[in-house]
């Protein structure tokens, strides 16, 4: 009786170990998952980083082209205050050249 006692205590606690070896993979792949979703989670954090220097990189290089844009429309605008000038300039060296020759 004793003997049968042993052997089914035995057998009982093969199972516990048996359901104790499945809950311990089970909790390591689990633990394999979440080291991927962080590695994952860090890469994609490490991207954003990059993503924000660039876009960082872009809007100042923007705000250059713009500040270049500006100068430029200031020049041209110089110079066609000056072209206006030498046209009333020219025009009236036309008017009083016409008057001369009257």
């Amino acid at each position: 009786r004793n003997v049968t006692l042993t052997q089914k205590s035995l057998e009982n606690a093969m199972k516990k170990i048996r359901m104790l070896t499945v809950d311990v993979a089970v909790l390591q792949r689990n633990a394999t998952f979440s080291q991927e979703a962080f590695k994952n989670a860090t890469i994609k954090i490490e991207d954003l980083i990059a993503e924000d220097k660039d876009l960082k990189r872009n809007l100042t290089l923007t705000q250059r082209t713009l500040e270049n844009a500006e100068e430029k429309i200031m020049m041209l605008t110089e110079k066609d205050k000056a072209l206006q000038r030498n046209v009333t300039l020219t025009q009236g060296a036309l008017n009083r050249a016409t008057r001369t020759e009257r």
